[in-house]
């Protein structure tokens, strides 16, 4: 059935529905009647929001329905469901197919990882990415116990989180479908959790902080026994071609044809947005040779003006990257974070008018600050279509990701 939805403030959608005597009004953040906790049933005639869920500092609203605008007076039913004993993922139907929305945070610390490079020593532990899973869910707006999206954290170590409302608990690491065994960021553990997660379709941020490297074309290993320092070797083949590669716990290299392979069908996607972030070094290089993304927000040039290239009919289904650096840059810290996420996430939950450009604009003028030159990143964000209005990590239930 057709519905009309309008946004009534910050977090709550109106539901008009032509053929029904009466307005829906549900939580921003529940995708329909059936998921959420509470919905309450409006008659046409108007309601007041004075309610316990919702401030009454808001009074009479006036909202649009159909292009008119309506007046919301007196008069509201309050409509509970059953109090489910075992929660259960929230869905949304697309095209007559069930969906589910996910997030996934890829994080690896490597504790005690060195390798060699031209004849010395360095360390490869990545301390940053204790505190970014914080970030990331602080800006997405996580709960625990929320079942609008699906949430998988696969990662080498454990994180306590505080959500917004006050609630402390450990954040539930990812399991192998197969196995349950807590799923390690491998290169095993990786495919399997990308592939768990995107099999039912919906939209999907999928963030990795991992090493990127762009070595000789070849393998990679490390020893076998569990003695520290764990030594990371690449062994070039001789064809003296490079590569760019994410490598997990396992020494393992995943390249990004692989890692597209692991998001089920992308192509059979509809009406959902896949957005993937990488705060790693060499991030841009990672995918560029695996997925057309034409629409580029780099900063402004010093005229003011954007390098886009004319929209283009598109299918239903967007793809956006966020990558932290470009080929032969490191990815920093900042604040005890990977530098790209804190400065991503600030930007998020600090405005609300963002656009694509906006970020990447604010991103590279943090980045200019740095007193090294050589450790002045240049994010970017890519997109398959364009990107329009606020930017977001994940769309809301109601859109596709910023797409015209």
């Amino acid at each position: 059935m057709p519905t009309n939805r309008v946004l009534l403030y910050e977090n709550y959608v109106l539901d008009y529905l032509p053929e029904s005597s009466h307005l829906i009004l549900m939580n921003r953040q529940q995708k329909t009647p059936e998921s959420s906790s509470t919905v309450f049933h409006i008659p046409r005639a108007g309601v007041t929001p004075i309610f316990r869920h919702i401030s009454p500092r808001f009074g009479t609203l006036f909202t649009g329905v159909n292009g008119h605008a309506s007046r919301i007076i007196s008069r509201l039913s309050l409509l509970t469901f059953r109090n489910r004993t075992e929660p259960k993922w929230a869905t949304e139907v697309r095209g007559g197919i069930e969906v589910q929305d996910f997030i996934v945070l890829i994080f690896a610390q490597y504790r005690g990882w060195t390798t060699t490079i031209n004849g010395r020593e360095f360390p490869l532990e990545l301390n940053a990415v204790l505190n970014d899973p914080k970030r990331l869910l602080d800006a997405l707006g996580y709960e625990h116990g929320d079942t609008s999206r699906r949430l998988y954290f696969v990662a080498d170590f454990d994180v306590t989180y505080t959500d917004r409302k006050g609630v402390t608990r450990l954040l539930p690491r990812a399991t192998l479908p197969a196995t349950g065994e807590v799923a390690e960021p491998t290169k095993e553990g990786i495919a399997a959790i990308l592939k768990e997660a995107s099999k039912n379709g919906g939209s999907g941020f999928v963030h990795c902080g991992v090493h990127c490297m762009h070595e000789l074309s070849g393998t990679s290993s490390i020893p076998e026994d569990d003695n520290e320092p764990i030594h990371f070797i690449n062994t070039p083949d001789g064809s003296g071609s490079y590569e760019t590669f994410i490598v997990g716990p396992d020494g393992h290299r995943i390249y990004g044809q692989d890692f597209l392979r692991y998001l089920s069908d992308l192509s059979g996607r509809t009406e959902t947005t896949l957005t993937l972030s990488f705060d790693m070094c060499n991030a841009a290089a990672f995918l560029v040779e695996e997925v057309d993304l034409p629409y580029q927000y780099p900063a402004p040039s010093v005229d003011g003006s954007h390098t886009e290239p004319a929209p283009a009919p598109h299918s239903d289904n967007q793809l956006v990257v966020i990558s932290a650096s470009q080929l032969g840059q490191v990815a920093g810290e900042f604040g005890r974070c990977g530098a790209m996420t804190f400065f991503l996430t600030d930007t998020i939950m600090n405005s609300r008018t963002a656009t694509a450009a906006d970020v990447v604009q604010y991103m590279r003028a943090r980045f200019q600050e740095h007193p090294i030159e050589s450790r002045r990143q240049l994010p970017q964000i890519a997109s398959r279509y364009p990107l329009t209005g606020r930017f977001r990590l994940l769309p809301d239930h109601y859109g596709v990701h910023s797409m015209l």
